[in-house]
């Protein structure tokens, strides 16, 4: 079961949760209420009718991935984009794209759909590039080719696009980060394997026009492995946000967690765990006072079947400000409450909770 941050839907002060259950022939996704857990399928009435491929005997839904993108039809109810794109390669049908939803009551908005396989892998709001008063929205084709398009939630056009010269290259994975140039959009991280190139690289894309701000890459050759993305808010003091990564290439190995400056990519600091690899992760909401966002992990340091290990890493100096033990669990999510932070992991077909309250004065790591 997978778990997606939706913010506060109903105005409690708690944020809630999609939470979506693979399935075959369809996927299933809950709405999950942050307060107390009650999840309601029919709120979040997202699940699309199955594709069937022609050459398959099976079919798949490819419902995948949900974004708080805010209020796009002046209802004062924030709105949610959902991805219509898996992220297997061999598994994918076509067509692909991105769905809108208002959330009251749950209704279509806009879609953008295209006849490939790879359109909407991810979505991420990136603040008003039109200058229309809303916030568009950007996203990716993951693969061949990998590319960054921006999309109007206002007229459905595509406000500019990039695309990456790199055969058989894909996407990994793609956030906004935040504004770092004061322009008014969210600039774009995207972790990228080159394909034939064989190598691995990480950029970051203005958000206003997808000009590059910078990138590094990994030598030709080397092992690739999947880098993930999470905002780290500002650390460095800069005043621009930064972020974290994590993952497994020559720059961020197994156990391997690091902090990179959003203003130009370089360490900022770096932590390797005893264990072999974060499971999940997922942004924290300040909890040390320092003004940035924690890092909340789910390590399974004895395999899946022994149970999961819940820490929330401080970005001051990776200090475990909390760390606690868990089902074996697959997905973990970090909500803000009126009260402080609430974590919630699944474990199997279930959802457990866990009440966080701020603390002060972590030591060194």
């Amino acid at each position: 079961m997978d778990l997606w941050n939706l913010g506060d839907l109903d105005g409690d002060g708690f944020e809630d949760l999609a939470a979506e259950e693979d399935g075959f022939p369809q996927n299933w996704t809950w709405l999950v209420f942050g307060r107390d857990g009650a999840a309601k399928l029919d709120a979040l009435n997202v699940t699309l009718p199955p594709h069937v491929r022609r050459d398959a005997e099976g079919s798949l839904d490819l419902a995948r991935g949900f974004v708080n993108v805010g209020d796009t039809d002046g209802d004062g109810r924030p709105d949610i984009a959902m991805s219509e794109c898996g992220v297997d390669t061999f598994g994918r049908f076509r067509p692909s794209g991105v769905w809108l939803f208002s959330t009251d009551p749950w209704r279509i908005l806009k879609t953008w759909r295209r006849n490939v396989d790879s359109f909407g892998a991810f979505i991420a709001p990136v603040g008003d590039v039109d200058g229309d008063g809303k916030s568009d929205m950007a996203t990716v084709n993951d693969y061949n080719p990998p590319a960054v398009e921006v999309l109007s939630l206002a007229s459905e056009t595509s406000l500019w696009r990039v695309e990456f010269p790199f055969e058989l290259g894909d996407v990994h994975d793609f956030i906004a980060i935040g504004d770092l140039d004061g322009a008014g959009c969210d600039e774009l991280a995207l972790s990228l394997w080159t394909g034939r190139r064989g190598s691995w690289m990480q950029c970051l894309l203005r958000g206003e026009d997808g000009t590059l701000i910078w990138s590094r890459s990994s030598p030709k050759g080397s092992r690739p492995g999947v880098v993930e993305f999470r905002r780290a808010g500002d650390v460095d003091g800069d005043g621009a946000p930064d972020l974290w990564t994590l993952g497994e290439t020559p720059f961020a190995k197994p156990g391997r967690i690091e902090l990179r400056s959003g203003r130009d990519g370089g360490l900022i600091r770096s932590f390797v765990s005893s264990c072999d690899g974060p499971f999940a992760s997922t942004s924290a909401p300040d909890m040390d006072g320092d003004g940035a966002n924690e890092l909340a992990v789910l390590w399974n340091p004895d395999g899946l079947g022994n149970g999961g290990l819940v820490e929330v890493l401080s970005s001051r100096n990776f200090e475990a400000l909390v760390q606690f033990h868990c089902d074996p669990a697959h997905s973990i999510a970090a909500l803000r409450t009126p009260n402080g932070v609430r974590i919630v992991v699944t474990s199997g077909p279930s959802l457990q909770a866990f009440d966080l309250v701020s603390v002060e004065g972590a030591g060194e790591r």
